[in-house]
């Protein structure tokens, strides 16, 4: 991991914590153990109950290994500030709109989602996220880290994937992001943060639910998820579009997790989560296009041809749907049509019975072990080649 603020003045038993926190829940998958010099003594006692929870919400993959550590040491900063981990995703942006009041510091993970080395797409964020700030008046840390690389996540996906509830996610997703991202920062809390925000969606098995963050802790710090209860509409509806109104100013959305690994684009406009937050935004009256999502009246057709059909996302939709009729003098008007269509849309309700069968799962999984056993230069150019010649065609789709 690299800091662009000096970390020489604090102790090593916070020192350690990202270290610990980015190969924890390896050490505990593969039952061995992870011994450490020294540890902050809070977060050393706070791990027990982070592995009660992944056992709690995957009780088929059994975390059993253990972190010992030489020496422990209580620390105590009674620090005031607030601190947000901040993507740039609506989820995280709204969050820092409820709580603006207290200015709280922005940490900003880069190697998480987009690869350090998509250096394009990397500036562009940077950029993006020191233009929000700017306007804000508040402080930003920006933390690179390439554990998902180190760790060759996808072969950990390939594994384990098929003992998840939703075999779909990634080890990322399901398991390491809270922690990960959680044990990235505390070398840069003892200065002043006393209280860290961390954007959570429900109680569905992800790396961000409520049963591991609220056990993550170190030092005297507080750490407080946020988000639970709220839909992507009534997020972007109650904080996104009052800012909107206020400031006149639209910060830029990055919610894809697509176009920003192998491309320069915040969004790409055509998948599932893309489509959702932009409908989001049309029916609180936000154009899209200020907000990172450049579309146009493609995007309408291929919405109703490829994703309704198709849709995982059916809760977030039905809230959508659920909002139309009540709020659709507020929409963008080029997209009442398009609402109105949405309003009578009938999706299929999730069935948690449901799931692929073994032998599309084991096909699936195969295919990923091969693949990330392949040099990273190798799966780098596939992955570009795909996007290039399927991912860019369904996104001209949508934009034609």
């Amino acid at each position: 991991m690299k800091y662009e603020k000096s970390v020489n003045n604090v102790h090593d038993s916070i020192l350690y914590i990202p270290g610990v926190s980015s190969l924890l829940t390896l050490a505990w998958i593969k039952d061995v153990d992870l011994r450490v010099k020294k540890l902050d003594e809070t977060f050393f006692n706070s791990l027990s109950g982070v592995k009660k929870g992944l056992n709690e919400l995957y009780p088929k993959l059994g975390f059993k290994g253990k972190v010992k550590a030489e020496e422990t040491r209580k620390n105590n900063f009674n620090n005031k500030d607030y601190g947000i981990y901040f993507s740039a995703g609506a989820d995280s942006t709204c969050l820092y709109l409820k709580i603006r009041k207290y200015k709280p510091e922005l940490f900003t993970i880069l190697g998480a989602v987009t690869p350090l080395n998509n250096h394009k797409m990397i500036k562009k964020i940077r950029q993006s996220v020191k233009t929000f700030a700017e306007k804000e008046k508040i402080k930003i840390n920006f933390i690179e880290t390439n554990i998902r690389e180190v760790l060759n996540e996808g072969l950990l996906t390939s594994e384990y994937a098929k003992l998840f509830p939703n075999p779909d996610k990634t080890w990322w997703d399901a398991i390491n992001h809270g922690i990960v991202q959680l044990g990235l920062s505390a070398p840069l809390t003892p200065a002043n943060i006393g209280k860290m925000v961390f954007a959570t969606n429900g109680n569905s098995p992800h790396g961000g639910n409520y049963k591991i963050i609220t056990r993550i802790a170190w030092s005297d710090l507080e750490i407080l998820p946020e988000g639970k209860y709220y839909h992507r509409y009534e997020k972007i509806k109650e904080f996104y579009k009052k800012y909107v109104d206020e400031k006149n100013f639209y910060p830029i959305l990055k919610v894809c997790n697509y176009s920003p690994i192998v491309s320069d684009r915040f969004n790409c406009c055509s998948c599932e989560k893309c489509a959702f937050t932009i409908t989001s935004l049309l029916l609180a009256g936000v154009d899209p296009r200020k907000s990172g999502f450049p579309i146009n009246y493609g995007f309408f057709k291929y919405v109703k041809d490829t994703i309704f059909p198709n849709a995982h996302s059916q809760t977030t939709w039905i809230n959508i749907q659920e909002n139309i009729e009540k709020n659709y003098a507020e929409s963008i008007d080029y997209s009442r049509s398009f609402l109105e269509t949405l309003k009578n849309q009938k999706f299929a309700p999730l069935r948690d019975d449901i799931r692929p069968s073994e032998f599309g799962l084991n096909t699936k999984w195969t295919i990923f072990s091969i693949f990330y056993r392949l040099p990273k230069a190798v799966q780098l150019k596939l992955l570009k080649m795909f996007y290039n010649s399927i991912y860019l065609r369904v996104y001209s789709r949508a934009h034609s």
